[in-house]
């Protein structure tokens, strides 16, 4: 069965694992390349990103129950080719990072002629590809608003034959996961 276009999930059982074999686990996957998520609750759950051929998928790893001897494990997995740019929808003065992988699908609220916003993260960004996005708008035409605004950039652009006041911010940058926020208005 191709699961290479799915998303998915499926558990396994371990038998006599206990609390130091789970560690032990968690040790083993992280020295894999796997890194360990905890919640406020002190739940784990390990998460890779990776390629298998030309898809990109994000899994997960966490202790789904205990009963006695046994330790259930849920695996989920998440093809991220899934998540593409929505070009058609936004006005085209409105561009994601050059590479920029999506982590997760675009979010949009976006009314035609009323503006809209669009919030999307990209993994495997740090500093330096924060600045060659910033870098990229800035050639397309996006400017700082002030002096101190580093992270921001704006433009009135032309959209169906209407002037758009744009902004693309950083909304928040941690463990080399992105997160944007683009939003036009109507210019008065």
């Amino acid at each position: 069965d191709d699961i290479s276009a799915r998303n998915g999930r499926f558990r396994f059982v371990c038998y006599g694992l206990g609390d130091a074999g789970e560690e032990e686990y968690y040790a083993l996957l992280q020295s894999k390349g796997w890194e360990r998520l905890e919640d406020y609750s002190g739940d784990v759950a390990m998460e890779k990103r990776f390629r298998n051929g030309k898809s990109r998928y994000k899994a997960a790893i966490s202790n789904y129950s205990r009963e006695g001897k046994l330790t259930a494990f849920r695996v989920e997995y998440e093809n991220l080719d899934a998540a593409v740019w929505p070009a058609a929808k936004l006005p085209p003065d409105i561009v994601p990072p050059q590479n920029c992988w999506l982590d997760r699908e675009v979010d949009m609220d976006v009314y035609e002629e009323a503006g809209g916003t669009v919030r999307f993260t990209c993994h495997g960004m740090g500093e330096k590809g924060i600045a060659a996005y910033f870098r990229l708008l800035e050639g397309k035409g996006w400017k700082k608003p002030d002096i101190q605004a580093d992270q921001e950039r704006e433009r009135i652009f032309t959209w169906k034959g209407k002037k758009y006041r744009g902004s693309v911010s950083l909304s928040s940058h941690e463990n080399n996961l992105a997160a944007f926020r683009a939003s036009y208005e109507p210019e008065d």
